[in-house]
């Protein structure tokens, strides 16, 4: 695929190891990566310039057992036509979406601190599969990623804290939370002392002995599957007594509503950065607005990883006279598979993508993540990285050489 080589080759060009010699050589499609006269990369000179900031949403936590924000989770029967559940999944997101907008505000919350936590909050977020969930392979090779490529930065819209969690983890100063954390809170009196401070390990006052947990140290045999949560007191601030609201953003505040959500650390990211890579995001928010209007000033790349084509970001890449304002790579799969893919390749030396595909598949079917198709120029199949007897150097699927050695079919090509 020519996204995930091309974000892999921004990549490689700012790695964390100092050892030139583990280093892949690699292409610059459209001319992503430019070079000074002396050699060495613009980003190896000044790596301020060089971020290569990941967005992350709903979808890259789906695997782990968190349904997407935007949709209800409920399924129809197995007995329903499939016309009809899809007019009833429609029905279903539409009132769930009326319910999050209402009850998703600062204000509702105002009203009745109590019935907000028992109606809304511990429905649809302080919930047993949120608090249990672990990081998948998706959150463990960003961390990856991460660990391997110093330029990148990760601001992620999920609440859920699996960017933080066991093999998932990222280090701190290299990601924000931009739309807050599931078990910590904010003190909603703008005169306490503890206003702007982020509050931990509060402990909730639950009506069922069974649910009594605050959240940090839930385990499997403390928590029955089939229950909710349902408070008997709001938590209270320890400074003013007044009520506690959940550390995330609500649909009345704003990013620069308290110092937790780092945004001025976002807006620099999103101004030094060299691409943008959106994965499991909707695109339907704040973060992801300002980032495309960012990849539209500078005509900076976007890498989206999602299941499907994002409609919306495809309409912004063209302007009314059909000039493209901004290059878009969809990559499409699943995220467990494609960011696996992005880290195999991104960190692979001497191996093909053929090899690498060959070892991440879809299905129980063993169908290839992505498949194969022949070249339009010869029978055989052209390849970005050479197979392991020839020189250690990549090649653009675009760039021949009459030179090169012809195949009938070791070398490969991906839509």
């Amino acid at each position: 695929m020519e996204g995930i080589e091309a974000l892999a080759s921004l990549l490689r060009h700012n790695r964390t190891t100092s050892d030139d010699d583990e280093q892949s050589p690699s292409f610059s499609p459209n001319s992503l990566i430019t070079c000074s006269s002396s050699g060495k990369s613009n980003s190896q000179m000044n790596d301020k310039n060089n971020v290569v900031l990941f967005i992350t949403g709903a979808g890259l936590s789906k695997s782990s057992g968190i349904p997407t924000y935007r949709s209800n989770s409920s399924s129809s029967t197995a007995t329903t036509t499939s016309a009809t559940a899809q007019e009833n999944n429609s029905m279903n997101n539409a009132t769930w979406s009326r319910f999050v907008y209402k009850w998703g505000t600062r204000q509702q919350f105002l009203k009745d601190p109590l019935i907000w936590y028992n109606t809304f909050w511990l429905q649809t977020h302080h919930k047993k599969e949120y608090l249990e969930a672990q990081p998948n392979k998706g959150h463990i090779n960003i961390a990856n990623i991460c660990k391997t490529f110093s330029s990148v930065r990760v601001v992620t819209q999920n609440i859920d804290g699996l960017h933080l969690k066991g093999d998932g983890a990222v280090e701190r100063e290299r990601i924000v939370e931009v739309h807050g954390h599931l078990t910590y809170y904010k003190c909603i009196n703008e005169d306490c002392l503890a206003h702007e401070t982020t509050l931990k390990n509060i402990k909730l006052d639950f009506d069922d002995d069974n649910n009594n947990t605050n959240g940090t140290t839930t385990t499997t045999t403390t928590i029955d599957k089939n229950k909710t949560f349902v408070l008997k007191s709001v938590p209270k601030c320890s400074k003013c007594s007044s009520p506690l609201l959940p550390q995330s953003l609500f649909f009345d505040e704003d990013y620069e509503s308290h110092p937790f959500y780092q945004y001025e650390k976002v807006e620099n990211w999103m101004e030094e950065c060299k691409a943008l890579v959106f994965v499991g995001t909707s695109n339907s928010v704040g973060i992801t607005t300002n980032a495309v209007l960012e990849a539209r000033r500078r005509r900076i790349p976007i890498f989206n990883f999602n299941i499907v084509t994002d409609e919306k970001l495809c309409l912004q890449q063209y302007n009314v006279m059909g000039k493209e304002r901004f290059p878009i790579y969809h990559i499409l799969g699943s995220c467990d598979q494609t960011l696996e893919l992005l880290y195999k390749v991104a960190t692979a030396k001497r191996t093909s993508l053929r090899r690498i595909n060959s070892t991440i598949l879809t299905n129980n079917n063993n169908e290839l993540l992505f498949p194969l198709k022949k070249s339009k120029r010869s029978s055989s199949y052209d390849s970005i990285y050479e197979d392991e007897d020839d020189d250690d150097r990549t090649m653009s699927p675009s760039i021949r050489t009459s030179s090169r050695k012809k195949r009938k079919s070791t070398s490969w090509k991906y839509k």
